[in-house]
């Protein structure tokens, strides 16, 4: 089994703990607000007596727990897969081309940990990974996992790449799914819709998930399924017929492409040409290097 592993996730994690947050009512300290609050609710205090306390961990630990964040990973998915499997990591380049295209891509995140960069440097001389210029990790291992997707896995807590029709593993919630085309092609169509807040993406106005999956399950599925102009047609044509808002102009076609969309835009006939170049060209690579 060829497994890859999206890294940008446990690199965030790993700072994350580099950096430690501690909510703190009197003298007593609480690792999560929610158990703050708790106290105060059994102690009848006011929550605006909790203080939040920022730490930052000496660089020194830094190391250990980057080995063990790999380490615990590996083990998990050689006890799950078998130790005859090939493990590739992979991390985003540091010039992400979806940034030139739109500039609101993923602009409402917050700012990222102290220890990113240094942390990033130290994984990737640990792990050897696929790092294309211009893409993110997911682009590549999704890349990789569909050369042969019976005989691959993709391991992250990203949602996005669910679409990908190939075996996927959680290493948080220690789970193990397949995405079927059928799947993979109603969850993208579901996003296009939708939009993705998390990446500051927006969908069609007034359509949430509900609203989505209302008109998946009564557009029929070869007519969603023939190309972007054909979702759009059916989409307001349900929208009209239930009397709901619909808005064509607020589905950014590029954005979603940009995010989670290139394989099935590619298979829907609207793939977007400089990036199926760029894509073909990772392809090509990840082929002579895996």
């Amino acid at each position: 089994m060829k497994i890859f592993v999206d890294g940008d996730p446990i690199l965030y994690k790993v700072a994350a703990q580099m950096q430690p947050v501690h909510y703190i009512v009197s003298d007593y300290f609480f690792d999560k607000k929610k158990e703050a609050l708790a106290f105060c609710s059994e102690n009848e205090l006011d929550p605006s007596v909790i203080e939040k306390l920022e730490c930052m961990l000496p660089p020194w630990m830094m190391d250990r727990k980057i080995d063990q964040a790999i380490e615990r990973l590996e083990l998990d998915l050689i006890r799950y897969y078998g130790g005859d499997s090939e493990i590739t990591w992979s991390f985003s380049h540091s010039d992400n081309f979806r940034n030139r295209v739109d500039k609101e891509y993923k602009a409402n995140r917050p700012p990222k940990p102290f220890y990113v960069k240094h942390i990033k440097k130290a994984m990737i001389e640990k792990t050897n990974p696929l790092i294309y210029p211009k893409l993110e990790c997911d682009d590549v291992i999704a890349l990789a996992a569909l050369l042969d997707p019976e005989d691959s896995v993709i391991v992250t807590v990203d949602k996005d790449l669910l679409n990908v029709p190939t075996n996927h593993f959680n290493p948080d919630a220690k789970k193990a799914v397949t995405t079927t085309y059928e799947k993979g092609l109603r969850s993208f169509m579901k996003q296009c819709l939708t939009g993705d807040t998390v990446d500051n993406i927006k969908g069609v106005q007034g359509i949430g998930p509900k609203k989505a999956e209302l008109i998946l399950d009564q557009v029929k599925e070869s007519s969603w399924g023939t190309t972007w102009e054909g979702l759009l047609v059916c989409t307001e044509t349900f929208c009209i017929e239930n009397s709901l808002n619909f808005c064509s102009k607020s589905m950014k076609r590029d954005g979603i492409l940009l995010d989670v969309g290139h394989f099935w835009m590619k298979q829907l006939g609207e793939s977007h040409p400089p990036v199926e170049k760029l894509m073909n060209k990772c392809s090509d690579w990840i082929k002579r290097s895996i």
